[in-house]
């Protein structure tokens, strides 16, 4: 699995590298389509308030055109002739009817988009002309539609206004039975009021062809399937290309078309819309509605673009990612085998340092690291070489040639002289003297088994000074089972008989005590032999200080120097002998040591 670690690292960098750029350029990319999105819409929207400015202008202006020709109908000479005469004289209304009708067909003619006029006289007498024929009625009786329409009340309420209307047709106004609703023709109608002496007398309708408004609408460019149409303040259409349409009800609440203009989006088709303005008492909203399909066709080539560039930014992107990733991570490729070699045992590795960013940091530091593992090594092996050699000093300190010299020389002082059974004690102790020497191989032992190695020890130093050396053990019985490491004590007990008593004649006495000092256990041989001056403790210091550490060092008293590098060796440095002494008085040397039980 490490042997994958990079590759895998790597292949993990590219994908996160990857994924963010695709996110990203993903999200710019549809934040940006959107925007041009909204920038086509808003465009097409203002292109198409242009349109309706137009649009505005030619139906106010056609719409004004009709008002005016209606107002002078209203005050044509024949009209108020043909309404003055009404019916007490038939000669004279026909008459005038007929000045009327040549009148009108004279004013028919001139504005080609007028499919009828009518003359509604409110004593009931009709006049019209559709082109195909002039039309009187003067049966009162017979009720025309005109006069039960809104057409008629608005007329006498606004009586100096133009009204104008949609959604009627010729079946409305000619009401000829034989005449089939899906025959008529469709009609925008403008209504104004006629007066007599002061009076209302009548209204002139005036109905204009529905085409013609919807002609003004529509827009010459037929392929971008522009649906435009008017409808008045209830949202009923009134002009619409498609006759079918005409009467029908918007499929968006009126409510969204508050104001003067502007668009809104109705599911995928965009609704521009325009109030007319221009003083005619009409409230009718101009409408177009464009498709989303037809409005973003322009625009999806840049869609295309946009995908083509995305697809292209991130093969640039894998590519440069996977390149400059490697470059990147080789460190960690050479910092991974540099492992390897350091986990299989090959030790001191190097990197190199060629780079400064926290990667070269890395390998830096993994280069002191291998060099103070070597150092660590070193220092081990060199720690494992000199135990080795302390120990091995320790062996020969106890079985030296001159101490093995002296004991048999007192075994064969004791034989010739005494002649008794100390020699057969002296050999005893001997060998119980030299049997944990070869047969035990640990470190450590307990204080009960450091102790009877002492006792041994001086029994047979007694044989020499002819038991003149007294020991006293003050031991709790809780610290007889800790362990310590072994041959600590002997050394000491040997350096007070050698230096506190080997100079004077008498006996001494040697105390080994043993306590608890926080979490230490303290041990300390005492003698009453003759003590160190100052210069001679400073001077033994040192040199216990300095044992084992100078090449071609003197090895005096090999026993102190021994147990203090020993010490130091197995347990810290923090570990060691100290010695207190006074000239005339005797020696103390301390052993401090970490607690150790047995399992």
């Amino acid at each position: 699995m490490q042997d994958n670690f990079g590759r895998r690292l790597k292949t993990q960098l590219i994908m996160v590298f990857v994924s963010i750029i695709t996110v990203m350029m993903v999200l710019v990319s549809w934040f940006t389509y959107k925007k041009v999105e909204a920038v086509v819409e808003k465009q097409s929207a203002d292109i198409t308030q242009q349109y309706f400015q137009q649009n505005e202008h030619n139906i106010t202006t056609f719409m004004e055109e009709v008002s005016t020709f209606s107002k002078l109908l209203t005050q044509s000479a024949s009209v108020q002739q043909y309404i003055r005469s009404g019916w007490k004289n038939e000669f004279n209304a026909v008459k005038s009817a007929n000045e009327v009708f040549s009148e009108t067909a004279m004013l028919m003619e001139t504005y080609s988009y007028v499919d009828s006029i009518y003359f509604y006289g409110d004593n009931g007498v009709v006049l019209g002309i559709n082109g195909r024929e002039n039309i009187v009625i003067r049966d009162r009786s017979r009720k025309q539609m005109f006069y039960e329409s809104v057409m008629y009340e608005n007329a006498l309420r606004s009586p100096w206004t133009t009204l104008w209307y949609g959604n009627y047709d010729s079946f409305d106004f000619e009401g000829s039975e034989s005449m089939r609703a899906e025959e008529a023709d469709a009609y925008i109608t403008a209504v104004a009021s006629i007066h007599f002496q002061g009076r209302h007398a009548g209204c002139v309708v005036v109905n204009v062809k529905e085409p013609k408004l919807a002609d003004m609408i529509s827009y010459s460019d037929e392929s971008r399937k522009r649906e435009s149409y008017i409808i008045d303040e209830n949202g009923i259409i009134l002009v619409h290309g498609d006759f079918e349409k005409l009467g029908e009800k918007v499929e968006f609440p009126m409510e969204q078309t508050v104001g003067a203009d502007g668009y809104f989006m109705r599911d995928d088709v965009q609704v521009n819309f325009r109030r007319l303005q221009g003083g005619q008492s009409v409230a009718w909203t101009l409408i177009s509605e464009v498709p989303v399909s037809v409005l973003h066709a322009d625009i999806y080539s840049l869609r295309q673009l946009f995908v083509g560039a995305v697809a292209a930014a991130l093969a640039v992107g894998t590519g440069l990612a996977v390149y400059f990733l490697y470059r990147l991570t080789r460190p960690l490729d050479e910092l991974r085998e540099a492992m390897s070699q350091m986990e299989q045992g090959k030790l001191g590795g190097q990197l190199k340092e060629d780079s400064k960013n926290e990667l070269g940091m890395l390998g830096r530091q993994f280069n002191q690291m291998s060099q103070s593992i070597v150092e660590l090594v070193n220092r081990v092996q060199m720690a494992e070489d000199e135990k080795r050699m302390l120990e091995k000093e320790a062996l020969q300190a106890q079985i030296n040639p001159h101490f093995l010299f002296n004991t048999l020389s007192n075994i064969k002082y004791m034989a010739m002289i005494m002649k008794s059974n100390t020699i057969a004690d002296s050999i005893t102790a001997l060998g119980n003297f030299l049997a944990p020497i070869y047969k035990s191989r640990d470190d450590t032992w307990t204080m009960k088994e450091e102790i009877a190695y002492v006792e041994n020890y001086v029994k047979i130093m007694n044989y020499r000074f002819g038991g003149q050396i007294r020991t006293g053990y003050e031991i709790p019985d809780e610290i007889s089972s800790l362990y310590i490491l072994k041959f600590i004590l002997q050394p000491l007990v040997e350096n007070a008989i050698q230096h506190g008593f080997g100079n004077r004649e008498g006996a001494g006495t040697i105390t080994v005590r043993a306590r608890i000092e926080s979490k230490l256990l303290a041990v300390s041989v005492e003698d009453d032999g003759c003590g160190l001056s100052e210069e001679e403790l400073t001077d033994l210091r040192i040199r216990m200080d300095e044992y084992g550490c100078k090449a071609g060092q003197s090895q005096g008293n090999i026993g102190l120097g021994n147990v203090h590098r020993r010490l130091k060796i197995y347990y810290g440095t923090d570990y060691g002998v100290t010695v207190t002494s006074a000239e005339g008085v005797g020696t103390t040397v301390c052993v401090r040591v970490p607690i150790i039980r047995g399992s």
